[in-house]
C-alpha cells in the first residue's frame, strides 16, 4: 500500500503554504490514503485516522537559507531511516528527497538580472542550489506551481523540468473568485496587501509606509486581504479613509 508523506515546516492551517498542505493532506486522507507529515512542528491535531504527525523540532528561522538548509539536512536523515519504496514523498519546502514538489514561494531565479556586483553572496548561492535541487533534482517526478503564474515562470526559468511540469493541484488551491474584489479604472492606484498571517508578513510596516506615501499622493489606496478585519482595526485607528478590508 502505498503511503504519501508531506513535507511542510509547520503543519496546521494557519497561512498559505500550509492551508494547501492541510487541505490536500486531508482530501487525501479522505480517499483512504494513509497520510504522513514531516514538519518542525504540528499548530493543530487533524481528527483524521489516515493523518499521521511526525515532528523534528523547531530551528532558529534566521538566517533563513542556513535553516533551509539545516532542514534539508534533518529531513534527509529521517526518510533514509523511516521510509521505503512504498512512500510517495510530496515536498512544500527546499528539499532533496522528494518525488512531487509543490512550488510555493516567488523564483530566486530572478536574482540572475541583476548586475554581478550584486550576487555575489554565499546566501544567494546557497538560495540558487536550494531551488534548482528541488526542481531539476534526478529524483523529482512532479513539479506543481502553486497558480498559473507561477507555471508560466518556472517553465521560462527553469526548462531542466521539462514535461514534470504539471498544472496547480486542487483541492491545495481553488481558482480566484475575485466578486469581492472591485475592478478598478485606470487612473485609481492601489496598494494591495494579501496574507492571513498578517504579524508575521508585516502588515504594521505596511501601514506605516502606505501612510507615507498618502502624504504626497493622498488619493491611494490600501486594501487589506486575509486576515480578520477585527484583528487589525487597530492599525487603522488615524485613518479616516483610503483602506478596505
Amino acid at each position: 500500500m502505498l503511503k504519501n508523506l508531506h513535507i511542510v515546516r509547520r503543519f496546521g492551517p494557519v497561512g498559505g503554504m500550509e492551508r494547501y498542505v492541510w487541505e490536500l493532506s486531508h482530501a487525501l486522507a479522505n480517499l483512504d490514503i494513509e497520510i504522513h507529515i514531516l514538519c518542525e512542528e504540528s499548530l493543530y491535531t487533524p481528527n483524521h485516522d489516515n493523518i499521521f504527525i511526525h515532528t523534528l523540532g523547531t530551528t532558529p528561522e534566521k538566517p533563513r537559507w542556513v535553516s533551509e538548509l539545516r532542514f534539508s539536512h534533518r529531513v534527509q536523515q529521517w526518510v533514509n531511516n523511516n521510509t521505503n519504496h512504498d512512500f510517495v514523498i510530496h515536498s512544500h519546502v527546499r528539499t532533496s528527497v522528494h518525488h512531487i514538489t509543490t512550488f510555493h514561494s516567488t523564483l530566486f531565479s530572478h536574482v540572475r538580472k541583476k548586475p554581478w556586483w550584486k550576487k555575489i553572496s554565499i546566501r544567494i548561492a546557497v538560495w540558487l542550489y536550494l531551488e534548482k535541487r528541488e526542481l531539476c533534482g534526478k529524483q523529482v517526478q512532479v513539479v506543481l506551481p502553486n497558480s498559473d503564474l507561477m507555471h508560466d515562470e518556472l517553465k521560462v526559468e527553469y526548462p531542466c523540468i521539462g514535461n514534470r511540469l504539471y498544472p496547480p493541484a486542487y483541492p491545495g488551491v481553488h481558482p480566484s473568485d475575485n466578486k469581492h474584489l472591485d475592478k478598478t479604472n485606470k487612473q485609481k492606484e492601489v496598494i494591495l496587501f494579501i496574507g492571513q498571517e498578517w504579524q508575521r508578513k508585516g502588515l504594521h510596516t505596511a501601514v506605516q509606509i502606505v501612510e507615507k506615501i498618502k502624504a504626497t499622493r493622498p488619493a491611494i489606496e490600501f486594501w487589506v486581504l486575509g486576515p480578520n478585519p477585527t484583528d487589525i482595526q487597530h492599525l487603522f485607528k488615524h485613518w479616516e479613509k483610503g483602506y478596505r478590508y
